[in-house]
């Protein structure tokens, strides 16, 4: 009798301390097998709850994971821009970051700095991102068109930086009230993170980020009456069909 529980107690401790270790080899065998049932440049819904649906594909020109979460938030389009454009208030909106901080602004463009956490034993990412918020006057569109600035500043020690990423976020009234909201992004997020991670991580990120933009909106410091319009008149670029 002694003998079996010898077993079952090794085997318990082996389970308890190599569980992550089970946990991310039966993710990449999963998520080794879906890639292979991804059709280049085809969206796949990956997800859809409480009200969002998350797509993934293959992005035509550079083969990296591409996610695009969409929703509908009651909420006055004045206070979801001033939403994105609170940098400080990043670290509430997307999942993994541990600081933002502004390093310009005028009156449509942004300059930022992010800081994102990676599980052991991927090293931390770093990124600087410029966006560009456009408006449609006739329609009452706004685009927020996102794009990585790796050489903006030095690489830190302990970080990879991000080397290309290029985002969309399209925020369109409705009559009702509400706005269609859509987040779109692609990242290459440099060093050796394996693709099947990256394609973990790219369900997760734009359905948490509707979520809490969904919650944030809702706080009294973006209640805004009146907010001015970004005005740029420059065609947008991004060269993803959306």
């Amino acid at each position: 009798m002694k003998e079996p529980d010898h077993y079952s107690r090794r085997l318990k401790y082996f389970l308890n301390k190599h569980t992550m270790i089970i946990y991310l080899l039966i993710v990449f065998i999963f998520y080794s097998f879906m890639s292979l049932t991804f059709e280049k440049g085809k969206w796949n819904l990956k997800k859809a709850k409480e009200g969002i649906k998350v797509y993934i594909r293959d992005e035509p020109s550079t083969g990296l994971p591409e996610y695009k979460g969409i929703t509908k938030i009651a909420a006055p389009i004045q206070s979801l821009i001033a939403v994105l454009r609170d940098v400080d208030e990043y670290p509430n909106l997307f999942v993994g970051t541990k600081t933002a901080k502004l390093l310009r602004e005028e009156q449509d463009l942004q300059i930022c700095y992010m800081h994102n956490e990676c599980s052991f034993p991927f090293s931390d990412r770093d990124a600087i991102y410029k966006s560009i918020f456009y408006h449609d006057a006739e329609s009452g569109k706004v685009s927020l068109i996102i794009t990585a600035l790796p050489d903006y500043l030095p690489e830190q020690s302990k970080k990879v930086r991000v080397p290309v990423s290029k985002g969309l976020w399209i925020l369109k009234p409705l009559n009702d009230g509400t706005v269609d909201v859509l987040y779109q992004q692609y990242a290459d997020p440099g060093g050796n993170l394996p693709n099947w991670i990256i394609r973990l991580y790219s369900v997760n990120i734009p359905y948490k980020a509707l979520k809490c933009l969904r919650r944030q909106v809702k706080l009294p410091k973006y209640q805004v009456i009146e907010n001015e319009m970004p005005t740029s008149k420059e065609q947008v670029k991004y060269n993803a069909n959306v």
